[in-house]
């Protein structure tokens, strides 16, 4: 079985940027359990390792360098509160095939570094709950996260977008069917939101 301590710890070492694990749980443990010991960390990928709520929450020290965490198909049900306390600067993060339940937010325990949250979503609640669990929140998985005043003001682009298109004959959304969903049939104003699937 590896082990941190295994591990010459040099400068070459303690200077790795991505760690990546799939069915070790074992060895994702390790890491966990000597997160401190990579101060340059940056993605974390524990796929599969069977981790639990209580093994995020027992880590001895967070880790303030990583920002991207990946926790896919593991045995989490609540990590919401234990993964802001012990990766405060993730800003996406990766909780898809976990049976997780809805964050709840309360005053002063919001999640303001998440950018981005991957997650099987059921329902609207899903999206909901994590726009006021993550107030920085602009994804949910590929899906983009407006404020309210934005979403509104983007309707009513809708509304005269498509008003002028009964007049022109249609031919503008010649290029509907791109991969883009919605975007493909936005106005010119959405354009520069296109490089956010490419995330």
């Amino acid at each position: 079985m590896w082990r941190v301590s295994d591990d010459v710890v040099g400068e070459e070492f303690c200077s790795r940027l991505d760690i990546e694990l799939c069915d070790c749980r074992e060895e994702s443990m390790e890491v966990l359990k000597n997160i401190h010991m990579f101060g340059k960390l940056q993605s974390l990928m524990l796929v599969k390792c069977e981790l639990t709520d209580e093994d995020i929450r027992s880590m001895p020290m967070p880790s303030k360098t990583v920002k991207y965490l990946c926790l896919q198909g593991n045995a989490l049900r609540n990590p919401w509160e234990a993964i802001r306390e012990k990766f405060p600067s993730v800003i996406h993060l990766d909780l898809r095939r976990n049976r997780i339940v809805y964050p709840v937010p309360v005053l002063g325990n919001r999640a303001t570094s998440f950018c981005r949250v991957d997650v099987d979503l059921d329902d609207e609640r899903w999206m909901k709950s994590l726009k006021d669990y993550c107030p920085g929140l602009t994804h949910v998985g590929a899906i983009p996260v407006f404020p309210a005043e934005a979403a509104t003001t983007l309707e009513d682009e809708d509304v005269s977008d498509s008003e002028d298109d009964k007049n022109s004959g249609g031919c503008e959304w010649s290029e509907s069917d791109d991969g883009f969903g919605c975007w493909s049939e936005a106005s010119d104003d959405m354009s520069s939101w296109r490089w956010l699937f490419d995330i």
